[in-house]
């Protein structure tokens, strides 16, 4: 809608006296908390799919004497 002057009807119910109600709409204004919440959703899928990355390549070389992740039980082996 073009800029300009409109006229609304609001109606509301209250018990204090009748006055007057001053009401401004602003268009284009930026929200920091919808940029937020945007990055926070759009982080979550290479989240998941990063720990499930890490949790398959530990799993995957977990038995492997050439582990890049360490192994438990490296100590036994030195015997």
């Amino acid at each position: 809608m073009p800029a300009g002057e409109y006229s609304i009807e609001l109606l509301t119910q209250t018990n204090a006296a009748a006055g007057t109600l001053a009401i401004e709409v602003q268009q284009g204004v930026f929200r920091w908390s919808h940029l937020l919440i945007a990055a926070v959703a759009l982080s979550l899928l290479p989240l998941l799919v990063g720990a499930m990355w890490v949790s398959f390549e530990t799993k995957r070389w977990q038995d492997s004497d050439y582990s890049p992740y360490g192994s438990s039980d490296d100590d036994d082996d030195e015997d």
